[in-house]
């Protein structure tokens, strides 16, 4: 379906919104970009009354140095392409619902965040379901080599935003975040999902045209 939408004619429909931001996160919608900056403004709005600096500077890091998918390849994309807005029909197998926030945004961003949310598995992570998700995508589109370099940034976006929230939420709510919490980004999962992607997309990814 990804691989579908990504395919279509630019501005097919009148689909010329920025897209990439989830609404429960950036009020304009937008870009990932969006969704980045708002992470930063819970973090600086929290500051001062966080027990742990060190935790907020470090997450503040990561996010200020986030790969917003700037200048990579855009398309008609589903902001939030995740397992719970996957539903099955009777006639047409699984569909994506909630296109809340959907239009024109970069493909590898929507990618990202369906691999992720297929790869992981309890207490674990899939590379079978990581290479079914890329072997449905590429029968219509392939990456072009700086959307596979940049794929494992992308994949962080969402991650880093989430701890973000989750984070003020926890000190709004009195509590003092450890760094141990389950929500806490994983570079290390990420280079190995994101890895395994790159290995399914195999050696036919096309090069990105010179200008």
């Amino acid at each position: 379906m990804l691989g579908r939408s990504a395919s279509l004619p630019k501005g097919l429909g009148g689909v010329v919104r920025d897209a990439g931001s989830l609404h429960h996160y950036s009020v304009s919608e937008g870009k990932p970009r969006n969704e980045i900056d708002s992470a930063i403004s819970w973090l600086s709005e929290v500051e001062d009354q966080a027990k742990n600096s060190s935790l907020n500077k470090a997450l503040l890091a990561q996010l200020e140095g986030a790969d917003d998918c700037h200048g990579l390849p855009e398309a008609l994309i589903h902001p939030d392409p995740v397992m719970k807005n996957l539903i099955e029909t009777p006639k047409n197998g699984n569909v994506l619902i909630d296109w809340t926030g959907a239009g024109r945004g970069p493909r590898v961003a929507s990618l990202a965040v369906l691999i992720w949310s297929g790869a992981l598995v309890k207490g674990s992570w899939s590379p079978q379901n990581v290479d079914a998700v890329v072997s449905g995508y590429r029968k219509h589109i392939q990456l072009e080599t700086e959307e596979l370099e940049r794929l494992s940034g992308a994949m962080m976006i969402r991650q880093l935003v989430f701890a973000a929230w989750r984070y003020r939420f926890a000190i709004i709510s009195g509590q003092a975040p450890s760094g141990t919490e389950w929500w806490w980004p994983s570079e290390a999962l990420t280079q190995a999902i994101s890895a395994r992607a790159r290995t399914a997309f195999g050696t036919k990814a096309r090069q990105k045209p010179k200008t």
